[in-house]
């Protein structure tokens, strides 16, 4: 130990827990190192010791919490590597004038610790007060043999620790409040970080992290293009009027061209917006090579989420069968409803078109002799055929329900007669939403308002307005049940027939004003075919004996360009609305393809 007395010297400590560890470190000793010669000869320990007690008694107590720092004060500097000395209890604060000089003297610091994970947090706050102070940072070193001989020199130690106590005048009975008050404060500090880490990720589980919605709604309108939206606006109540799909997020233009035809059939626009791709017209979910397409139902079910079907027209109908079935022809409707009960794909399927599940000797036109209604009953659904049923049906059961209210489509908005016993489309929407909504993976909903493109095939204006109106409330009832954080998307399917409303209308007409003839003896609203056409192309139809070509007599109002027997498809876009999760794609120009694309990616 004598030869290492010519260089420098100072001490240093880190806190740990509620104690201080004095460590020994480098400096030198240029001045007197005969001073240092008696304390040396009776050891390690004893000089350490002497060379504690003496610096504190003469620093005025340069001491803190969580630091001790030697200075030889007569200007001697000692040389004291890798000892050892008691963990010290103190408690100082005046060391603020103290730091400044003791930094201008100190060289260099080299503690020993152990590979502890306490200790090692320790020398954070070691490193951190050296910092502070204006002392370069020291190389830490591990010395693991270091600190098995402190395990086995505790005992000592201790004694060391009570006799530099003593020897500076320290009192550590009261360390305890100070103690106390220090963990209290660092719980309370933790447990504010608990919470704010907490909101913070709240938020970003909130508005950053990927959601699915809850409910998923799709609203189908047949024949549903532009020109209807607009005559729909005036007819419900004037040009300043507006709808409920006029308050929606997004809109677009959307094309509907099947594989083989520029202007689409229902059967082919409806497998592209349920499948995701083009089909021939006539087919129902069958690509041209044959072979069956995965439908957004088939993908939902996979998921985990209830299926709904809802119809005020028939469930065997072409834009219904493309969400369950696989057909060639879209007219085998038999083939369709046994796809429908045996596919097992549907939660609840409400709408018309009982004949096609029960046989011919129950008033049904099924060939093959089943009861489809009772086979459902058999697999635990409940089977519903009026309005008053369907509300006694109970909320919270699971959602097997079947609702057939009617042999062929249902009856028009403006029947009110047959209100009594058939729900409304929106009835429907109201009592679907009212049960999915309990299956924990969500639901997803499929509305088709049929009734619109019935109207219009007949050239029924008046009607075609109607149930416009109607689907506009039914989406109205599915926004208010499902939620603003449900997507929900309204399109339609083929435009029909070449509606117009012609003229000048007065800004507040609307109705009734808007039918039959203006003022000038002019209609109001024309039609490009359909039923109530004036001239017919194409092989004339002649009567017996007569050589002209047959003419349909009309009353003048709603007259269509040529004859059809019902209204043709046209090559017009279809418009699309949307709301919720992923609707923002519903701008510009798209294609049918994308309804299919934007549920699939909310599944």
């Amino acid at each position: 130990m004598n030869e290492n007395l010519t260089d420098a010297s100072g001490f240093g400590c880190v806190r740990e827990r509620d104690h201080v560890r004095v460590m020994a470190v480098h400096a030198a000793i240029r001045n007197k190192p005969e001073q240092m010669k008696a304390p040396a000869a009776r050891g390690c320990k004893s000089l350490l010791h002497d060379a504690v007690v003496g610096e504190l008694a003469a620093g005025n107590g340069f001491v803190n919490a969580s630091q001790i720092l030697i200075n030889d004060s007569a200007g001697a500097q000692v040389q004291m590597t890798h000892f050892r000395i008691a963990h010290l209890s103190v408690r100082q604060a005046h060391v603020r004038t103290a730091r400044a000089e003791l930094a201008s003297r100190i060289l260099a610091v080299e503690p020993v610790v152990n590979r502890r994970a306490r200790q090692k947090r320790s020398i954070a706050v070691f490193l951190a007060f050296f910092f502070a102070a204006g002392i370069d940072t020291p190389t830490i070193t591990n010395d693991e043999h270091q600190g098995r001989r402190h395990l086995r020199h505790s005992a000592d130690e201790c004694e060391d620790r009570q006799a530099v106590s003593r020897g500076c005048g320290i009192d550590n009975s009261q360390s305890g409040p100070l103690h106390r008050l220090v963990k209290w404060r660092n719980q309370l500090l933790a447990l504010f970080c608990l919470f704010v880490f907490a909101g913070l990720g709240v938020l970003y589980f909130q508005h950053w992290v990927i959601q699915k919605p809850f409910g998923i709604i799709l609203f189908i309108g047949e024949g549903f293009g532009p020109e209807r939206l607009a005559a729909t606006r005036v007819y419900v109540g004037g040009a300043d009027a507006h709808l409920t799909l006029d308050s929606m997020s997004y809109a677009a233009l959307m094309t509907n061209a099947s594989k083989d035809f520029a202007v689409s059939d229902s059967a082919a626009a409806a497998s592209a917006i349920a499948t995701g791709a083009k089909v021939n017209n006539g087919a129902i979910a069958i690509g041209p090579n044959g072979k069956p397409l995965t439908s957004i139902v088939e993908l939902a079910r996979q998921r985990g989420r209830a299926i709904g079907l809802l119809t005020n027209g028939k469930l065997t109908g072409p834009v219904c069968a493309a969400f369950y079935a696989h057909a060639r022809d879209a007219g085998d409707e038999d083939n369709l409803a046994s796809q429908l009960i045996d596919g097992g794909k549907i939660d609840i399927a409400m709408g018309g078109g009982g004949v096609q599940f029960l046989p011919e000797t129950k008033g049904g036109q099924r060939q093959d002799g089943r009861d489809l209604l009772l086979e459902l009953r058999g697999n635990g659904f409940d089977i519903v055929s009026n309005r008053a049923e369907l509300e006694a049906i109970p909320a919270w059961r699971r959602p097997k329900l079947f609702g057939v209210f009617r042999k062929g489509e249902l009856a028009f908005a403006s029947q009110l007669d047959q209100w009594n016993e058939q729900p409304s489309l929106p009835d429907m929407v109201r009592r679907a939403i009212e049960l999915l909504q309990y299956n924990a993976g969500g639901y997803l909903l499929v509305v088709d308002a049929a009734l619109m493109g019935k109207a219009a095939e007949q050239n029924d204006a008046e009607r075609t307005f109607e149930e416009t109106a109607e689907l506009d409330r039914a989406v109205s009832v599915g926004r208010r049940y499902a939620g603003a954080k449900s997507t929900i998307i309204v399109c339609g399917d083929v435009a029909i027939g070449g509606l117009s409303l012609n003229g000048f209308p007065f800004r507040k007409d609307s109705g009734l004003a808007l039918l039959g003839l203006n003022s000038a003896g002019q209609p109001w609203i024309t039609w490009a075919s359909g039923p109530k056409g004036t001239r017919s192309y194409g092989t004339p139809k002649t009567p017996e004996g007569n050589g002209q070509p047959e003419t349909v007599k009309s009353d003048g109002s709603e007259p269509a360009a040529f004859y059809t027997k019902s209204a043709l498809n046209t090559v017009e876009d279809v418009v699309a609305f949307g709301t919720g999760p992923a609707t923002e794609t519903l701008r510009g120009s798209i294609d049918n393809t994308q309804i299919f694309k934007i549920i699939r990616d909310e599944l």
